[in-house]
């Protein structure tokens, strides 16, 4: 009954890339039959023994024994050890998952849309209650892969997402060999490999997907199983400090190792609702602590609707292993009662089908938005050419604004930005009015009765010049309208609330110009992480030459979006002794930024950043881009052909994204213009 060709076409598939390293069998006593309990052994050999590895399975199956084997090449050293432990685990080609419960099915159905078709559909020989087949299915690498721990984790994140068997997160579990036979209580059927093709992944691909990946609507775990997840996904509804205090103290980037932003924030979330459970905190407080955590610390953050869905998850969890939350420690009757809730039914619920966005996409309407980047990276001169177009009504970059009057505080650089402003109307050749003001001083917004008040007249005293109310008021910058209060310390959220008083009273957008941390060593911004909870829309700018606004926290869209721009020099004038005086507007850069890269392309095109800024030209050879990237340890960790390929895949994906340019055998960032290759980009200062 055993199928020769299945088993060789299955092992050929998991070790296409296994030049060397062993194969683990194991034969383990079928329950229900005579070997039950009794028979264990296992067998290490080669790939390449085909002939051999069909005879012992056939062997096994007569026996009543069921043929395994696991799903990576093994050291040499296991042979000698007579046994598989993690250390002796060499490299894995597959993410595998496991489907042997429920409506497997549709959980394999829910997996495909999102993973991809899998490379291999395997049906394991038995099946469920209700009489569906259970199956594994694997996707294979695109390159063999030593990060083992890596793996284990991600198939037991897999699994607990879509209620597969997590025992996967062994790294040595083992899994039945496609064409071997299935002989539990003595029937015997065949393991089927019922779909086979040369579809391949990238680990981090994969790794993103899985970890952004929903858990399945309705997943229903049975008694007992909350602990098995909780291992996996991090999750502890015990006040356990010692991991839950770690990650609320660490930054966490997306496409990690050992450590996801999901698993970080189960680990904080989880702390959270059980201490709010205890009642030292209130559930409320607990939402706003993990969302803070989240903002401040998860690189790019997440969106904040699938922040509310997973943090709901974990209550309905938290309820449903524990009860209801207990009663609020104030009696709802004992709480003042105002004017009557609104309340609306649901038939009567009507869509709202207004714009919602000041600039299509990007900037949302009545919203708290921020622009920040280091020093020189052209925030304030986005900020402005952002804040002239919503005046004309012209797009951003493609993007439709909605047309209103704008409000531009000038708390710092007012001599550049006055410059700036008229650069912008001499090099677009406006005549006449646009509706838009400065107000060229430092103003206190930390102090809601020092010049809020002052802000407010002023410009409700330009209105009529205006033609209305302002849409957007831009504060450039944070820290010169702060007061001289503490960034860092629980006065951000005044100054937050304040922002909040401002758009309220106008009906506008509030767009605050802000810093990265000094050191230059966190993405995020700069302060107290009270700032980035209470705002809609943060936008992050780098570069030089070219340079990227990227949005890393979008309240009603999408996260992740970039827009690449430039900055093109414009002569004023001649200063008294007849030198020029000069400046700059910006120009957006056609530049394909919308995939969002996984981590191994984006540490190949941070390299060729580096290796531009060291060289001090816009372009390098790929010889001098390499050897940046080859600097990386975890790349310097990889063997000679791995490290090849993935800098070739890596190289290649850049190139056709448009994120990376060749010509003349140099290598730049973008497919720059010309002009702005060359463009002197000195006048920098206050940006």
């Amino acid at each position: 009954m055993v199928d020769p060709n299945a088993v060789s076409r299955f092992l050929s598939t998991v070790f296409e890339f296994s030049d060397d390293g062993v194969v683990s069998l194991l034969g383990i006593g079928e329950k229900g039959t005579a070997q039950e309990g009794v028979y264990r052994k296992r067998i290490f050999t080669s790939k390449d023994q085909g002939s051999v590895i069909v005879d012992q399975i056939a062997k096994w199956a007569d026996m009543g024994v069921a043929a395994f084997f696991v799903p990576a090449t093994i050291k040499a050293s296991a042979v000698i050890a007579g046994d598989v432990k993690e250390d002796k685990i060499a490299a894995f080609t597959s993410i595998v998952l496991d489907l042997d419960s429920g409506d497997v099915d549709a959980k394999a159905d829910y997996v495909r849309e999102r993973l991809g078709p899998p490379s291999m559909v395997v049906l394991s020989g038995g099946k469920t209650p209700s009489g569906q087949p259970k199956m594994h299915l694997w996707w294979m690498l695109d390159e063999p892969t030593e990060e083992v721990a890596r793996v284990g984790a991600l198939r037991k994140l897999l699994a607990a997402k879509v209620g597969g068997d997590q025992s996967f997160g062994r790294v040595t579990q083992v899994i039945r060999i496609a064409g071997s036979v299935h002989c539990k209580n003595g029937v015997a059927t065949q393991v089927k490999l019922v779909e086979c093709n040369d579809r391949q992944y990238a680990l981090d691909d994969l790794a993103d997907i899985i970890e952004a990946m929903l858990p399945i609507v309705g997943l229903e775990l049975p008694q007992g199983a909350m602990p098995a997840l909780s291992v996996v996904a991090g999750m502890d509804f015990t006040p356990r400090q010692d991991t839950a205090l770690a990650a609320m103290h660490r930054d966490i980037d997306e496409g990690g190792d050992e450590l996801t932003r999901w698993s970080e924030f189960s680990k904080v979330a989880g702390f959270n609702i059980s201490e709010a459970r205890a009642g030292r905190l209130t559930p409320e407080a607990a939402y706003i602590a993990t969302n803070g955590w989240m903002l401040e610390h998860m690189n790019p953050p997440w969106p904040q609707a699938r922040f509310d869905q997973e943090f709901r998850a974990l209550i309905n969890k938290d309820v449903a292993g524990h009860g209801p939350w207990p009663a609020p420690a104030v009696p709802w009757s004992n709480v003042s009662r105002g004017e009557a809730l609104p309340l609306e039914h649901f038939a009567d619920l009507k869509a709202s089908l207004s714009n919602a966005w000041l600039v299509r996409d990007w900037i949302v309407l009545e919203g708290l938005a921020a622009i920040y980047g280091s020093p020189g990276a052209g925030k304030s001169f986005l900020a402005l050419d952002v804040a002239l177009r919503i005046a004309a009504g012209w797009p951003v970059d493609g993007r439709s604004v909605k047309q209103s009057p704008v409000i531009y505080v000038v708390a710092e650089g007012q001599r550049g930005q006055r410059n700036r402003a008229v650069a912008f109307r001499d090099h677009h050749g406006i005549e006449g009015e646009l509706p838009f003001a400065m107000i060229p001083c430092a103003v206190n917004l930390l102090d809601p009765n020092a010049d809020l008040p002052r802000l407010i007249e002023a410009i409700e005293g330009a209105v009529a010049r205006l033609g209305g109310h302002p849409g957007l008021i831009v504060l450039d910058t944070l820290a010169a309208t702060f007061g001289g209060g503490d960034e860092n310390g629980p006065a951000m959220s005044a100054y937050v609330n304040n922002m909040a008083k401002l758009r309220d009273h106008f009906g506008a957008t509030i767009l605050v110009v802000h810093h990265r941390p000094k050191d230059q060593l966190n993405d995020t911004l700069r302060g107290h992480g009270s700032l980035m909870g209470g705002l809609d829309t943060i936008i992050r700018v780098d570069g030089d030459a070219m340079r990227l606004a990227t949005t890393t926290k979008q309240k009603d869209g999408e996260a992740g979006q970039c827009i690449a721009f430039g900055l093109h020099g414009v002569t004023l004038g001649h200063d008294e002794e007849g030198h020029p005086v000069e400046s700059a507007v910006v120009k957006y850069l056609k530049v394909d930024t919308t995939k969002k890269l996984s981590a191994s392309p984006a540490a190949i095109l941070k390299a060729l950043s580096d290796a531009t800024e060291a060289c001090g030209s816009p372009a390098v050879s790929e010889a001098v881009w390499r050897a940046k990237w080859e600097e990386c340890p975890t790349v310097a960790e990889k063997t000679d052909d791995a490290r090849r390929k993935s800098w070739m895949r890596g190289r290649d994906s850049l190139r056709k994204l448009g994120r990376v340019e060749v010509a003349n055998g140099l290598w730049a960032i973008g497919a720059l213009p010309i002009a702005a290759q060359l463009m002197d980009f000195s006048i920098r200062a206050g940006s």
